[in-house]
């Protein structure tokens, strides 16, 4: 990782100054290296001379000087290094670092990018956990996704990971899911049968057709001896036909999971009145209109989603929350990761406020929250509801334009922002659709190691580092510098949590090799520079694979 590379030089450099004499503070500052938009300036840049000119109040150029002359430059790294501007410290990467990359890439193909700095830290990531009232429609696919490449590419950096999917088969919702459901037998056995208050039940409940295809499937198993059975029998039976359904769609949109928690489950092995009680004992509960409320001097009582237990002594789901927090802390992982819809957001600080009273650290816990999909058809916004059945599921969407453009869509932007989800540019078959712009990159290079089989008559495509010093062009370098950051940007989503900086960079990536591909022949008349650029090439093509694999996309051989 370069840049982490050059922060480890600066801290050095600022070790040695300190202990010196040269400058004098306190704490040791925080080295933030950047990548420069001028090349002119550099390759790599950094603006802590300014910072430090603040609080030692000393010229921002002379500081970068200070630093400069400690620096320990190593020529296999940095070519050289300017002060620039006010204070600000450039860095230049050697060509003998870039040549060197290329050789490391190919050796180690698609394990080039991996490194230990997890150092097998157990991590949890808890996402796409849809309740199974219905199918998985569109929405849910941004969480899906977002969960799903975050532990990838926390697995790439050597964490262990464990996905998770949290399913919510507890609540008034599920009784209602399994009335509803009881209706819809009536409908199929004897239409005659259903009557004004069951009319009410549908109206108040489930009205989707999908639905209508689970009472289909139970009155057959059954027959009309199902209607003497309680609201429950409907309700569990719905739940995993609807269950069923979501893990299929979840696997065929390269979603799996390591476990699956079940809400039930935390009631039936005590867990929630275990949280109950320990809450109680805590002292931060009370007792208010016959409900019992999680009470902090701080919290405003009066908002309803503090109650644990309901007046008719019914758990709420923020009871069951609590509990199942409780027990990941229990299971001792080192970071835990929650992915909720931003519909959630005054939850967060609840669950945490309860955690913390239970005595565990709620710092360990990171909630992401992502905003709504915006889907549009014909320009038309669609509305989607899962209790009046009116919503586009993600089975319909992977039918049309398929997963490798839902899942890069839905990665290119922040998942705090809105997204607005293009159908017809999602399934074009054009420049214009990122997903196919950076898969035909791909695909072209695959195209050209078969032209060069044709040409050369083999297929070992080998290069000295003679031969490799023949890159020296600009459109040569630049797709170098850029196959020298991949691991950094890994790096960096694995702080920010924010995988659209991977999606960013191969759109960036493709674009510099077709610059590349236009400007510079590879197969030409002079045989180290060949060698030197399919080489080049070999590692862009592995690059390209490697990302789009970690977003859980398909490199395309064939456009």
């Amino acid at each position: 990782m370069i840049k982490q590379e050059l922060s480890g030089l600066v801290d050095q450099s600022l070790l040695k100054v300190k202990r010196t004499g040269q400058l004098f503070f306190e704490n040791m500052p925080c080295v933030i290296i950047e990548r420069t938009k001028d090349k002119t300036f550099g390759d790599f840049s950094t603006s802590l001379p300014l910072n430090l000119a603040q609080v030692l109040k000393k010229n921002p150029v002379e500081i970068a000087g200070i630093i400069k002359n400690n620096l320990k430059i190593d020529k296999n790294i940095i070519e050289k290094v300017e002060i620039a501007g006010p204070g600000y410290l450039n860095f230049f990467i050697s060509r003998t670092y870039l040549y060197n990359l290329l050789s490391r890439i190919v050796s180690r193909k698609e394990k080039f990018s991996n490194c230990k700095i997890g150092r097998n830290k157990r991590v949890q990531v808890e996402f796409a956990s849809v309740g199974p009232t219905g199918p998985a429609h569109i929405g849910h696919a941004r969480g899906a996704v977002l969960g799903d490449v975050l532990a990838n590419i926390f697995r790439e950096l050597g964490f262990k990971v464990k996905k998770e999917y949290y399913v919510n088969d507890f609540g008034n919702q599920i009784d209602i899911l399994g009335r509803s459901l009881k209706v819809r037998c009536k409908e199929v056995l004897d239409p005659s049968l259903v009557t004004e208050e069951d009319r009410k039940i549908i109206e108040n409940g489930y009205e989707g057709n999908y639905l209508l295809g689970i009472a289909k499937k139970l009155v057959k198993e059954c027959g009309s001896k199902c209607l003497s059975e309680n609201v429950s029998f409907f309700s569990s039976f719905a739940v995993k036909e609807n269950l069923s359904s979501i893990k299929k769609d979840l696997e065929d949109f390269g979603v799996n999971f390591d476990s699956w928690t079940k809400e039930t489950d935390l009631y039936k092995k005590k867990k929630v009145d275990h949280a109950i009680k320990a809450l109680k004992k805590s002292g931060n509960t009370a007792v208010h209109d016959g409900a019992l409320w999680f009470s902090l001097a701080e919290q405003n009582q009066e908002d309803k989603d503090n109650v644990l237990i309901r007046q008719n002594g019914m758990p709420t789901y923020f009871a069951s929350d609590i509990a199942y927090h409780a027990d990941k802390f229990e299971k001792k992982f080192d970071i835990m990761i929650d992915i909720w819809g931003q519909d959630h957001h005054g939850h967060v600080q609840r669950v945490k406020n309860a955690l913390k009273v239970l005595g565990y650290d709620p710092c360990r816990l990171e909630v992401i929250l992502y905003q709504l999909v915006n889907l549009t058809r014909n320009s038309q916004p669609i509305k989607m509801s899962t209790r009046k059945g009116e919503f586009v599921t993600l089975r319909e969407v992977m039918d049309e334009v398929g997963k490798d453009s839902i899942r890069f869509f839905f990665l290119m932007r922040k998942a705090s922002s809105h997204l607005n989800f293009d159908l017809e540019l999602a399934k074009s078959q054009s420049m214009e659709n990122p997903v196919y712009y950076v898969q035909y990159a791909h695909a072209r290079i695959c195209s050209i190691f078969s032209e060069a089989e044709k040409q050369l008559k083999r297929k070992d495509f080998r290069a000295s580092k003679e031969d490799i010093a023949f890159l020296k062009e600009d459109a040569e370098m630049e797709l170098l510098k850029k196959l020298a950051y991949f691991q950094d940007v890994l790096f960096e989503i694995v702080c920010s949590k924010e995988p659209q900086s991977l999606t960013v960079y191969l759109q960036d990536l493709a674009s510099l090799f077709h610059k590349f591909y236009c400007e510079c022949k590879v197969i030409n008349e002079n045989p180290h520079l060949t060698s030197a650029r399919l080489l080049l090439v070999r590692s862009v093509q592995i690059a390209i694979s490697k990302g789009l694999m970690l977003l859980g996309v398909d490199p395309k051989e064939r456009m």
